[in-house]
C-alpha cells in the first residue's frame, strides 16, 4: 500500500467510526459573491464548507446568497458526511476526488480553499497538490490556506517520518510549517498576506498552545 493510500484509509477509517471530526459550528470565511464559483479542497466534514455555503450567514444555509461551490475530499466516509449535512442546498456540488490529480479543466474557479489539506500530505503529493491549485485558479483569482505552524503544541509529538511531519497513533500524520514554505510551494502565485493565528486549547484545566499559518495568494 502507497503512503497515499495509507493515509486515505486511515482518515477513511476514522471519518466511519467517529462522524464529523472537527469542532462545531462556524469558521472564519472570506465572503464571496453568488455569480462566483468556490472550490474547497480537502472538505473534510464539512466545517469549512458550512460557512461557505451560507456565505458567513447562518440563516441563509439553503445557499440562495452563496457562490457556486465544489468540495472534494479523498474519503468518501467524510463525504457521505457532507451530502447528509448539505443536501438541501443546490449551490453544493459534492464528489470524492483526490487532491493530487483534480478532475476540474484549467482556470475552473474563481477562488480555492486550502484549509489543512496541504498539512496532511507528504513532501511529494504536497507539491504536486499546490501544482494542481495553480493549474484550477483562474487568473486573477485567490487561494486561501490554512496550515499549523511549528508553534503549536502537537509539533513534535509523534514519528517524524518527514522533516517537521509527525504521524500519530490513528494513522494520520501532520506537516507543522515556517511561512517561507508557504511562498515556495506556489511559484506561479503571488503571496498576498501572511499571519500566524495563535489561540489556547483549554481541555480540564489545561492550557495548550495551538497556532496556525493563513495566508491569501493571487494568481
Amino acid at each position: 500500500m502507497s503512503g497515499m493510500d495509507a493515509s486515505r484509509e486511515a482518515w477513511d477509517t476514522d471519518y466511519a467510526m467517529r462522524g464529523r471530526r472537527w469542532a462545531r459550528g462556524h469558521c472564519r470565511m472570506p465572503s464571496f459573491h453568488p455569480h462566483e464559483r468556490v472550490l474547497d479542497a480537502g472538505c473534510g466534514d464539512g466545517k469549512g464548507l458550512a460557512s461557505l455555503a451560507c456565505n458567513g450567514d447562518p440563516s441563509n444555509m439553503a445557499g440562495a446568497r452563496c457562490p457556486e461551490v465544489v468540495a472534494f475530499d479523498f474519503s468518501r466516509s467524510a463525504i457521505g458526511i457532507c451530502a447528509h449535512r448539505f443536501s438541501q442546498n443546490e449551490k453544493v456540488h459534492l464528489l470524492t476526488a483526490d487532491a493530487a490529480r483534480m478532475p476540474f479543466r484549467a482556470a475552473s474557479f474563481d477562488a480555492v480553499l486550502l484549509f489543512h489539506l496541504i498539512g496532511h500530505a507528504s513532501r511529494r503529493p504536497r507539491s504536486e497538490i499546490c501544482e494542481e491549485v495553480q493549474r484550477v485558479v483562474r487568473r486573477g483569482g485567490y487561494v486561501y490556506l490554512r496550515v499549523f505552524s511549528r508553534a503549536d503544541f502537537r509539533a513534535g509529538r509523534g514519528e517524524e517520518i518527514e522533516e517537521m511531519t509527525f504521524l500519530r497513533g490513528d494513522g494520520t500524520f501532520t506537516h507543522y510549517f515556517l511561512p517561507e514554505e508557504i511562498a515556495a510551494l506556489f511559484p506561479q502565485l503571488t503571496l498576498i498576506s501572511i499571519e500566524h493565528v495563535p489561540w489556547i486549547l483549554r481541555v480540564k484545566g489545561d492550557r495548550f498552545q495551538r497556532e496556525e499559518i493563513h495566508a491569501v495568494l493571487r494568481a
